[in-house]
């Protein structure tokens, strides 16, 4: 079943408030986050939903993505960083489909899988892109290397800790598989963590 308004809607709000975590409490003063979640939201949307309505899902990340930046970066930065993010998010699903990765990770090997197409080769080809765009609009000592590494780790890592949880929430559950169980106490401590740690490092 492809997503409908409230599901886009949904995506809109996770994207949104995962970007505000990230750009203001994990931001590094070149302007890069350290924990950048936004990407596992549409990676997930678009295995439950398996690519259908791309174009729809993919606005809605843009619209999500400027609206993050709104006020912090200039227009063309944010539109580049939502394009470059919503690449990301298709590669790794392009590379999962293609591997008959299953979302509940029912093997080992998913979980090999996921790690592999997500976090280090999706994460790293959008961190050369993202580390390009970041040279060109900040003026800073940071060298281009430095932000592709700092890019890969945020995005890396965001990706790493929320999709699994996302899949295993009721409206992300892959389709045609069994009811997605509702969140665990546990699962909430997971996903809360990284913006624990993240006020405790900017009150320093």
């Amino acid at each position: 079943m492809p997503p409908g308004p409230s599901a886009l809607a949904l995506v809109f709000i996770l994207y949104l408030a995962s970007g505000w975590l990230g750009a203001t409490l994990t931001v590094m003063p070149e302007g890069l986050a350290i924990l950048w979640l936004p990407n596992a939201v549409v990676l997930a949307a678009l295995i439950r939903f398996q690519a259908a309505r791309y174009a729809a899902l993919a606005a809605t990340a843009m619209v999500a993505e400027i609206a993050v930046g709104w006020g912090r970066l200039p227009l063309p930065e944010s539109a580049l960083t939502g394009l470059v993010n919503i690449g990301e998010a298709t590669l790794a699903y392009a590379l999962l489909r293609r591997w008959k990765f299953d979302p509940r990770f029912a093997a080992p090997a998913d979980l090999a899988k996921f790690v592999l197409a997500g976090p280090l080769l999706a994460a790293l080809a959008a961190a050369f892109a993202g580390g390009a765009i970041y040279s060109a609009f900040t003026s800073t000592e940071t060298s281009y290397l430095e932000f592709v590494r700092i890019w890969w780790f945020g995005d890396g890592l965001g990706l790493l800790i929320l999709t699994p949880l996302l899949l295993g929430f009721r409206p992300f559950g892959a389709a045609d598989q069994a009811p997605a169980p509702a969140w665990r106490a546990a699962d909430a401590a997971v996903a809360a963590a990284p913006a624990g740690l993240a006020g405790r490092r900017g009150d320093r």
